[in-house]
């Protein structure tokens, strides 16, 4: 059984993303900078840069399928999010704080391994929890999208492009959930928020402009959804259909299914006991009804003449004369 490449595209991303979110290669005990073992804020931005400064290494272990801009984008939706935590445990405005730590060890220093793509560019940015879960959710179809339609992987496969639009549609009813818990205070406006996502090659609101699914006639790949372990992925396997049929290919075919059904029946009941038997039962069915006939007749006439002496009792005649003595 074959997997979809749209599916294995969204899979590798999905994997880069839970790596990302649930790091288990960092050592907690290691200090960048001095703070006492009892502060909970400083242990928490301590923590956030360690995995900032080794962010690197979830890319290079994901990179066949998510591309260098796409590692910094998430990065960026990633560090947004620790920021607003951090914010959220001094109960203070110490966002100044955050940035300096994050360019100190990350964006000044030379002592981590980036790979030829260098550093990310780091940008902080005001957007909500909603928001930002919007940004992320859009650059991820944007960049899915992208990916499938420069590779033309969608172009003469239909199961391809039903694969895509599912991620498509879930993508979008996350986002509207995100947006219906937006309150009417917000910062930014929606339309602003997707024009700022550099999606505009893309017609998010209308995919099928930019995604055609083609269907072909002779396609051997039957689309399944195969659930594992509580996920699931939409795969396509192969099936026998090698008919390349017309409209006269099948009319012909009807007329010769017709035909060879009455030559086996005309054969059945004339060289075989199974007309002998078919004949026997229509003589029976004859005879029966016959006799039904007669007796239904008979019992007819007879209460008739029972009705007709019932009456002549019940009912007297009388007939007047008239003497011829007077």
């Amino acid at each position: 059984m074959a997997e979809l490449e749209v599916s294995k595209i969204i899979k590798g991303i999905e994997k880069f993303i839970v790596e990302m979110e649930n790091r288990t290669d960092i050592d907690d005990s290691q200090k960048l900078y001095t703070f006492e073992n009892k502060s909970m804020i400083d242990s928490y931005l301590n923590s956030t840069l360690i995995e900032l400064r080794q962010s690197y290494k979830v890319f290079e272990s994901n990179s066949d399928f998510v591309s260098h801009n796409m590692y910094c984008s998430y990065l960026n939706y990633w560090l947004n999010k620790k920021k607003k935590k951090y914010l959220q445990l001094t109960g203070n405005p110490t966002e100044g704080n955050f940035r300096n730590k994050v360019e100190e060890y990350y964006t000044n220093t030379k002592d981590i391994v980036n790979g030829n793509d260098g550093k990310c560019e780091i940008e902080f940015n005001e957007y909500s929890s909603q928001e930002l879960t919007i940004v992320n959710a859009l650059k991820n179809l944007c960049y899915i999208v992208k990916k499938i339609k420069a590779e033309k992987k969608n172009k003469h496969n239909i199961n391809e492009c039903f694969a895509l639009y599912k991620y498509y549609y879930s993508t979008m009813n996350r986002i509207l959930e995100n947006i219906l818990m937006l309150n009417d205070n917000t910062k930014i406006k929606i339309s602003k928020l997707i024009k700022d996502i550099s999606c505009e090659e893309i017609q998010l609101s209308d995919l099928s402009k930019d995604i055609q699914c083609e269907y072909e006639n002779n396609s051997q790949y039957l689309l399944i959804e195969n659930c594992e372990n509580g996920s699931c992925s939409l795969e396509f396997t192969k099936y026998d259909d090698n008919c390349n049929c017309t409209y006269n290919d099948i009319f012909l075919s009807i007329f010769v299914t017709i035909l060879g059904t009455l030559f086996l029946s005309f054969v059945l009941y004339r060289f075989t006991p199974f007309g002998f038997w078919i004949n026997r039962q229509i003589e029976r069915k004859k005879k029966l009804l016959n006799q039904l006939g007669e007796e239904d007749m008979k019992e007819i006439l007879d209460d008739t003449s029972e009705g007709i002496h019932e009456n002549s009792q019940d009912f007297p005649y009388h007939m007047s004369y008239h003497s011829l003595r007077n």
